[in-house]
């Protein structure tokens, strides 16, 4: 029925998206929620036989509700473990509709399905890496299927200009002058780092650390004139002084005697 609230209305309206999110309309990626218990036995197999590229999360079996949680369902209580479960996130060839990935996808006992606005974002969030308020998940626990590359579907960033920004402030903080040594420190230690390197803004990168240097160099040759000038203006300081009686007061001012 109607709300004569305008609050309620809205609440009502963003509840029924959200639980209807994707219904009647085609998108190319969705995600979804599955639990051990529900998923067939077997359901591994079953999922590389599936023929799609999907990737399944490692199992969360850290995660709370939040305050937020609470206030939406009195039941899930703040602090409190939500039973352990797996996100999907699956990329089909072309756009397919809710009631076809629910029927891909029976075998795992799916729910909470709905289209992903960005493959990056969710990929990401299998693992919680963007969110450092939840439970972290190990990324060598991601499952792909199909022929998916999770580390390649969270390379996809649409925000490469703060994945930049990141870069720049750690080459400043750690004063990286080589390109290759960032990169070197990439491939061992950040992997989402280095496939943006290999993929998108090597050359970007390389020119900052360039300009870096040379302006680390200057800054260096700056600072050795200073403290060379400071130095000789110390041993030379008596010399330099001037002799008060080779001055002269003309009319208020102060002239140098002539030799």
């Amino acid at each position: 029925m109607p709300y004569k609230d305008p609050e309620k209305a809205r609440e009502a309206k963003r509840k029924w998206e959200k639980e209807n999110r994707g219904r009647g309309k085609r998108h190319r990626v969705w995600m979804f929620i599955f639990y051990e218990n529900t998923a067939n036995d077997g359901w591994r197999d079953e999922a590389d036989e599936l023929g799609l590229p999907f990737c399944v999360s490692p199992l969360h079996d850290k995660d709370t509700w939040t305050k937020a949680d609470e206030r939406k369902n009195p039941k899930h209580k703040m602090g409190e473990l939500k039973a352990s479960h797996y996100h999907g996130l699956v990329e089909y060839p072309q756009p397919v509709d809710y009631d076809q990935v629910k029927e891909d996808f029976a075998f795992l006992g799916t729910h909470s399905i709905k289209y992903a606005k960005s493959k990056a974002s969710m990929a990401i969030y299998l693992c919680h890496l963007k969110s450092p308020d939840k439970a972290q998940y190990d990324p060598n626990e991601v499952l792909e299927f199909g022929g998916a590359n999770w580390h390649d579907w969270c390379s996809e960033l649409e925000d490469v200009h703060a994945m930049m920004l990141e870069m720049r402030a750690f080459i400043r903080e750690n004063n990286f002058t080589e390109f290759a040594d960032f990169q070197d420190y990439c491939d061992e230690y950040n992997d989402m780092w280095s496939r943006a390197l290999d993929l998108k803004c090597s050359w970007a990168i390389g020119n900052y650390i360039d300009r870096y240097r040379k302006r680390a160099e200057q800054h260096a040759k700056d600072i050795e004139q200073a403290r060379a000038r400071a130095e000789w203006e110390d041993r030379n300081r008596e010399r330099c002084k001037e002799d008060p009686a080779e001055w002269q007061t003309i009319e208020g001012g102060q002239v140098k005697r002539k030799g």
